[in-house]
């Protein structure tokens, strides 16, 4: 055993030397013999000066630092750093647990039932073209789908008389509600000077100079309403509406809400000046505590175009008030969010230090800027989290409809806050896994590969700003070019998601081309080229650069060997050997015979190992001499590659020595003679195939000449039995 600093050294039983009387000195000589024992005596030239002038170390004080001081040091920074990733670890179970736990596959399948509902096949929501449309669509689907009186509701309604049932499991908190986006009629739309003499009105687009707030209808009965709590702006395709407008509630029954929607049309409720309508309103599932707000949006736009979308956003009543409906879940979500902002307040503290300790590099630390906008994310989504269950509490849900179904409360703003704290969640999720590799990097089993893979990172940010350029040049190439004939190209952050998406192929790229071929195709072929060919090409050429410099580089190697020498970067095994050396100085001091017996074990399995390495090594020998004298151009003192162990390519790394050329042209040489063989061997098995298979299609051929010939000999008997039966 090793130990460090002022530990009770267990002393070496095997060579006659008690517990404790190791000193310094000969376990500093000691780590330098097994060095020199490794790779020889040029391994320690790099950083011999650097093991007893100064060294690296910040915390000494002084302008040298000795062995004992670095190696110290070097310990209680690595027992900080498997600190600080059992602390981490432990933060990211409990956030993974607590998001986990908030799931729920019943949100999902209720959104898929009610849009299914409301978007049916024999009225699909797509079929609405122009506002006569969309009474039929109200009276012959919204309607019968969410008022319909038949045996669920009934069932429904026996189980308790409480609000409006759809079926068995869901009830309408409030009725349908109707809201209506309208402008102003514009004179003089007419285009000067071609058509100045004339007056030509128009409607135009939606927006804030265009909407009208102006009276309408019979006795000008509708009017504009102002939506006084609850509501959100809704960002739609044609433009963007705030939550107020025209309202009409419409009966909880099937029979009130035809009448009304008949009213409607006679009253010419939506006409040339309608922009949107939206059908509104929301459903209480009273066996899980979960609620739905529905949308369905028809944006009718200036151009003639006709835009549809059904929006539903569900939340639990976990998301309402802390502990939900009260279940042993609803609280063990609460607890663990609890939780997770504990460790949140702690890590913040933790930065808060760092930054006084050493402000002028803190920031240039990309892993610190990322814990401040991971620890951000969280602290925003916890605080709409407490906001909405203030608000929420505040509201009194579905108190008003106990008493009168016929009164609508507005939940969407509750929804999207909802809908905002799973999106912020679902971002600190890839945040959280992303920051794991700033700790595997300190693993021993993927260490070197997170640290070859980060050596990548030195050339992938200039390849992804010429990659982002690029991409932003073809992403305005297209939308100019066909945005004005396809949808998907229309504006900028379309275009740009349609050509990202081309990267999974998730697109077809034929439509561009078959509206100008010539262009298109050549846009296409550019885009592919550089895009697709030579942009991916070049992020594996410098993957495969920095695993050749990660292995041949011999500054690495050095940086790693004295690294390996003081143990530096090294939080986990520097935690097994803390225990390992706590472990050994308490068996020696309260069990002395039996570390005596556990030492006397482990030297008689290292000289099994000993003794089987060296006949390994042996027979490695003789075999490379046979392979030698069978080898003709290899030369005789060659061994061949592929007979080679895993030890001799082991060695050759730690000896530091590149294959030369001669040993190149040879591998080369072996390589080439195997591939040929290979090939050989494929084209004898494909010969062989190839005469099976002409040898089938003979078979297959004599076949259809003997059906032929039956097929004639049969056809010639009937004509001579219908020509008889003629005479």
């Amino acid at each position: 055993q090793k130990g460090r600093g002022e530990e009770v050294d267990p002393g070496c039983p095997e060579l006659g030397q008690p517990p404790g009387t190791m000193k310094k000195d000969d376990k500093a000589n000691g780590q330098q013999l097994a060095l020199v024992s490794k790779g020889g005596d040029n391994q320690l030239a790099p950083f011999k000066g650097d093991a007893f002038e100064g060294g690296s170390g910040s915390g000494s004080g002084d302008s040298t630092e000795t062995p004992e001081r670095k190696e110290r040091r070097i310990r209680d920074e690595n027992l900080s750093l498997c600190m600080s990733i059992s602390q981490f670890f432990f933060f990211l179970l409990f956030f993974s647990t607590a998001m986990l736990v908030n799931q729920s596959v019943a949100t999902s399948r209720m959104g898929d039932h009610i849009r299914k509902k409301l978007n049916p096949a024999r009225f699909p929501l797509t079929t609405i073209r122009d506002t006569d449309d969309m009474y039929d669509y109200l009276e012959q689907v919204v309607v019968p789908a969410l008022l319909e009186n038949n045996t669920d509701t009934q069932v429904a309604e026996q189980t308790s008389r409480y609000f409006t049932p759809i079926d068995v499991s869901n009830r309408m908190l409030g009725p349908i509600r109707l809201r209506q986006a309208r402008v102003r009629l514009k004179n003089d739309c007419q285009v000067t000077p071609l058509f100045q003499q004339y007056s030509v009105s128009c409607y135009p687009g939606f927006d804030a100079g265009t909407k009208s707030q102006d009276s309408f209808g019979p006795e000008d009965k509708y009017k504009y309403t102002e939506e006084l709590a609850g509501g959100t702006p809704f960002s739609g395709t044609f433009s963007t509406y705030e939550p107020h407008g025209y309202m009409f509630n419409l009966a909880t029954n099937t029979t009130g809400a035809l009448e009304h929607l008949k009213m409607l049309r006679e009253d010419v409720f939506m006409d040339s000046a309608t922009r949107a309508l939206f059908t509104e309103f929301n459903i209480w599932n009273s066996n899980i505590g979960l609620y739905a707000v529905v949308q369905v949006v028809i944006e009718f736009g200036p151009s003639g175009g006709v835009f549809h979308q059904i929006e539903i956003m569900t939340m639990t009543q976990r998301q309402l008030n802390a502990g939900g409906l009260g279940s042993e879940m609803d609280w063990l979500a609460f607890v663990l969010l609890i939780c997770v902002m504990v460790f949140v307040v702690q890590f913040i503290l933790e930065e808060i230090q760092e930054i006084m300790e050493n402000w002028r590099s803190y920031f240039f630390d990309a892993w610190n800027l990322l814990d401040w906008l991971n620890m951000m994310l969280l602290l925003i989504g916890f605080t709409l989290r407490s906001l909405l269950f203030a608000d929420a509490g505040n509201a009194n849900i579905g108190v008003e409809q106990l008493t009168n179904v016929d009164v609508f409360q507005t939940l969407t703003s509750y929804a999207s806050d909802a809908t905002t704290v799973r999106v912020l969640n679902a971002f600190n999720c890839v945040l959280l896994w992303g920051k794991v590799t700033k700790y595997l990097r300190h693993m021993p089993l993927v260490k070197d590969l997170i640290r070859t893979v980060w050596a990548a990172f030195d050339l992938f940010l200039p390849f992804l700003i010429m990659f982002s350029v690029a991409l932003l040049g073809f992403t305005m190439a297209f939308n100019i070019g066909f945005g004005d004939k396809l949808p998907e190209l229309a504006n900028f952050s379309t275009s740009l998601v349609y050509l990202l998406r081309a990267f999974l192929k998730d697109v077809q790229l034929m439509p561009v081309y078959g509206i100008t071929p010539m262009f298109g195709a050549v846009l296409i072929l550019l885009f592919y080229v550089n895009m697709m060919l030579v942009a991916v090409a070049l992020m594996l050429a410098m993957m495969a650069d920095s695993i050749f410099n990660g292995k041949y580089s011999e500054e690495i190697k050095a940086d790693v060997a004295e690294k390996a020498f003081w143990h530096e970067d090294e939080p986990i095994e520097e935690l097994y050997r803390t225990i390992n050396s706590t472990v050994a100085r308490y068996t020696i001091r309260y069990m002395p015979m039996v570390y005596y017996y556990y030492v006397k074990h482990l030297k008689s399995r290292e000289a099994e190992d000993a003794s089987f390495k060296l006949d390994s090594l042996e027979d490695d020998e003789k075999m490379a001499i046979e392979n030698g004298n069978t080898a003709g151009s290899w030369g005789a003192n060659q061994p061949a590659i592929d007979d080679r162990s895993d030890s001799d390519y082991s060695s050759s790394e730690e000896e530091d020595n590149r294959p030369t050329s001669e040993e190149l042209k040879r591998a080369i040489e072996h390589m080439s003679g195997r591939i040929l063989s290979e090939i050989t061997v494929v084209g004898i098995e494909v010969k062989s195939e190839l005469h099976d298979v002409c040898e089938r299609v003979a078979q297959m051929q004599m076949a259809v000449e003997e059906l032929t010939w039956r097929t004639d000999k049969v056809r010639s008997d009937q004509e001579l039995e219908m020509a008889d039966a003629e005479e």
